[in-house]
């Protein structure tokens, strides 16, 4: 059990020093972000999706709590903090298409969810000149945006079959 609380502990902080920094770098956030999941997935690896789930809970947590900067948080707590989790049971498929499908859903679906808050909420009052090539560019950019997920999925996959076979802590 201490064991356990330990490594929570060591992967709640690995990733808000991740999310901190992408909250306070010019550059180089996105990459920050992707990386802020990998502990998520550590603990998952090592005590199962409760523990990597408390893990997203904390470092979230302290991310709102101590860096005072709601939308440096963010990205974490929509997407990156519990996307491991996710990722886990719609791997429990066993169907690469159906899961491809499943996560680019799930993409989908919190991209959508943001496009609506951030137009609705965000920039209700401000007036769009031209629509149509807000539109256009709209459509470049989810393509974009789903290309670059296709990749951050398979990079994850490599950084955990990585640390599966490499640096796994309860094999010691």
């Amino acid at each position: 059990m201490s064991r356990k609380i330990a490594f929570g502990g060591i992967f709640s902080a690995i990733s808000f020093i991740m999310v901190y920094f992408a909250g306070i770098l010019p550059s180089g956030r996105l990459a920050l972000y992707a990386a802020s999941s990998f502990p998520t997935a550590f603990m998952l690896i090592e005590f199962g999706a409760a523990s990597a789930l408390s893990v997203y809970l904390v470092a979230g947590s302290l991310s709102y709590i101590l860096l005072g900067d709601i939308n440096a948080m963010i990205p974490y707590a929509i997407f990156f903090g519990y996307y491991s989790v996710a990722k886990f049971y719609i791997e429990k498929v066993r169907k690469p298409i159906l899961e491809i499908l499943l996560k680019l859903l799930l993409f989908n679906i919190i991209l959508a969810a943001s496009y609506f808050v951030y137009m609705n909420l965000l920039v209700a009052d401000l007036p769009l000149k031209n629509i149509s090539n807000i539109n256009i560019w709209l459509a470049v950019i989810i393509a974009v945006l789903q290309l670059a997920f296709i990749v951050y999925d398979y990079v994850f996959t490599r950084v955990i079959m990585f640390y599966q076979e490499k640096m796994r802590f309860t094999r010691w």
